[in-house]
Formats: C-alpha cells, sequence, structure tokens
C-alpha cells in the first residue's frame, strides 16, 4: 500500500474533528502501542455530538493527557 492510500482513511478521520490513530507493529497482536496519524483542524468536542453518545462519553475521563504515541495498557483499556 502506498503513502496516499494508507493516509486517506486517516485524512478524512480528522476532516470529521477526529484524531486518527494507528497502531504501531501491525503483525504484533500483543503489541498495544498506536500513534498518531493525523489531527484535525478543528477537533470535534464533546459537545458536537449526539445527545445519547454525549452521555456515555463524559463517563470516560482520562487521568493523563493522550501523547502522540500512547499504549492502552496505560489508559486502562486492556
Amino acid at each position: 500500500m502506498d503513502d496516499e492510500t494508507y493516509l486517506k482513511c486517516f485524512i478524512e478521520f480528522a476532516e470529521k474533528g477526529l484524531f486518527a490513530f494507528d497502531k504501531t507493529m501491525l503483525n504484533n497482536f500483543s503489541d498495544t502501542d498506536f500513534h498518531l496519524v493525523a489531527i484535525p483542524t478543528n477537533p470535534l468536542t464533546i459537545e458536537d455530538l449526539p445527545i445519547d453518545i454525549h452521555k456515555i462519553l463524559i463517563k470516560t475521563h482520562f487521568k493523563q493527557p493522550i501523547n502522540l504515541d500512547f499504549d492502552l495498557r496505560q489508559l486502562g483499556m486492556i
């Protein structure tokens, strides 16, 4: 896959206001590292979401900032 094809879907996510991350080591299923691929110009906020989604997500709070590279284990997700 070429770079343009790879980046296309991540760019589409960013255009919709989402930060787009990808798994760092695709073939290593036990690896939980991700890296930032695309940053939105105008990030979507929780207030922009439909109320039913807002009510679910408002319960989620990470105690530390998410860096450009992160491990899902650090976020308590696995």
